[in-house]
């Protein structure tokens, strides 16, 4: 360390936590004392690696100050490190980006991602649905001839409407397990709801077909939504997308888990399901979008497969 330049107006009074700091600079007969005036000089007469800003943020003097220094160092050459304990308790990570009329912008994001690690989530994405469909076509093709079949008055598919990135709004896609008329019937089985939170499941649902049952217990009725995954809607890891009047009843820390694509299985999925509380598993998908990687995904993904073959948790 060469110097440090403090300004006259903010010596007046040093934190007790700077107390430690100085008598560290002072044993290392550290120079303290000048104005940033004295940079230019400074980075002429020795060899520096980086200048640290530690002026506080909050006067428009304090940011020409700030201004001034990120300039000279720009012109000799030199990296500028700003450092503020204005975020000092924000987990999000900051990133830095450059506005329409060339202003610098920090922003802060906790879930946001590489543009790189992004691209290759989609790709996976991509191509492990198309991977799906190309096997499971023929499966595909017997299961909608057997809802046919078993219950001709109602369509193949079902489609509901469930919140997805930052909740946006998508259709979503599942082979039809229940009986036509199962949305009305919701209010009066209302009662009997074995889920906490704003979630409605039960077992033994009397709505269910018995193909329906067979499908939801195999989690074969979730293969349609590879088609949601191939639009974008959806991705093939990622917390299960909730409906709308769902995400009415979060508390507000739940909110974060729409800030990543919903996906076809998550660590709910591996790890029991409906056997989980309500908060348990918002807990576990906020864990996943804070600890994301691509190898996690791929991990989950192997995970989902005997999870299902297990049936474990699903109803």
């Amino acid at each position: 360390m060469v110097a440090v330049l403090v300004d006259s107006e903010t010596t007046a009074d040093a934190p007790a936590d700077d107390l430690s700091c100085l008598s560290w600079l002072w044993r290392h007969r550290v120079p303290i004392g000048g104005t940033t005036a004295m940079l230019p000089d400074l980075l002429r007469a020795h060899s520096i690696e980086e200048v640290v800003v530690t002026l506080p943020v909050a006067t428009e003097k304090q940011h020409e100050q700030i201004r001034q220094v990120v300039e000279i160092c720009e012109e000799a050459g030199v990296p500028v490190t700003i450092s503020s304990p204005l975020f000092d308790r924000v987990n999000a990570r900051p990133i830095v980006r450059r506005e329409g009329d060339g202003r610098y912008a920090l922003s802060f994001d906790r879930a946001d991602r590489h543009p790189l690690e992004r691209a290759t989530k989609r790709t996976m994405d991509i191509a492990g649905a198309l991977l799906a469909l190309s096997v499971f076509a023929l499966p595909m093709l017997v299961i909608a001839i057997l809802i046919k079949i078993t219950s001709p008055r109602g369509p193949v598919f079902f489609v509901q409407e469930r919140c997805g990135l930052r909740h946006r709004r998508f259709r979503m896609l599942k082979f039809r397990t229940m009986v036509p008329n199962a949305e009305t019937m919701r209010v009066e089985l209302a009662a009997q709801n074995e889920m906490d939170g704003p979630v409605f499941k039960i077992r033994n649902d009397p709505r269910v077909t018995p193909v329906g049952r067979i499908l939801r217990k195999l989690s074969l009725d979730e293969l349609p939504q590879l088609f949601n995954v191939l639009r974008g809607d959806m991705s093939l890891v990622g917390p299960r997308p909730p409906l709308p009047s769902e995400v009415a009843e979060y508390e507000p820390w739940m909110r974060r888990r729409l800030t990543v694509p919903p996906g076809l299985t998550c660590t709910w999925q591996v790890s029991g399901r409906n056997g989980i509380s309500f908060e348990q598993w918002m807990r576990m998908d906020l864990e996943y979008i804070d600890t994301w990687s691509i190898w996690r995904d791929i991990a989950l993904l192997l995970r989902t497969i005997p999870a299902v073959l297990s049936t474990r948790g699903a109803s």
